[in-house]
């Protein structure tokens, strides 16, 4: 017999989650700020509309996970594994994110400001009409991802490699002087 977690909507802050299996687990619009997921199974987890803010989620897996309008404001998701994705409209303002996967993932309105994606992973992903305002893409792949009418003028980072390696088109922005 499989259990689903269902937890929507609770209030539950500061909590530890830390290497369990919580696959297909119901968690849209709970608060989990501060609370402890490394390691975690969270494959088709629903999360939409819930507040991450400087939760630990490192090496965390949440493939097909739905993160639709989620807040993860400061959270530590280095090593973390997003493939295929839905983290459209999600703040992820002054994340950690270095060396995370992000394959075939939506961050279509997703908010990076200030977030470190070195080293992350690309391939495919969805950034369309993105702002990458202080955000680091030092070493990140971005292979046929789409940038097309992101904002990358204060990006970090940033090199002429990653951008020929993603689509782009005429409403793209970049940085001046965008090195090889």
């Amino acid at each position: 017999m499989s259990v689903v977690l269902n937890l929507a909507g609770a209030k539950i802050p500061g909590t530890e989650w830390r290497r369990v299996n919580l696959n297909n687990a119901k968690l849209a619009g709970t608060n989990f700020s501060r609370s402890n997921f490394e390691g975690t199974a969270l494959n088709n987890a629903d999360f939409r509309g819930a507040v991450l803010d400087n939760a630990n989620l490192e090496s965390a897996v949440l493939n097909n996970a739905e993160l639709q309008g989620a807040s993860l404001r400061g959270a530590k998701l280095n090593h973390a594994v997003f493939n295929n994705a839905d983290l459209r409209e999600a703040d992820l303002s002054n994340a950690r994110l270095v060396s995370a996967v992000f394959n075939n993932a939506e961050l279509i309105g997703a908010i990076l400001d200030g977030a470190d994606l070195t080293g992350a992973v690309f391939n495919n992903a969805e950034f369309d009409g993105v702002v990458f305002s202080g955000t680091v893409l030092s070493k990140a792949i971005m292979n046929n991802a789409s940038l097309k009418g992101a904002d990358l003028r204060k990006a970090i980072g940033l090199t002429k490699t990653q951008v020929n390696s993603a689509r782009t088109d005429e409403t793209t922005l970049l940085p001046e002087g965008l090195l090889e």
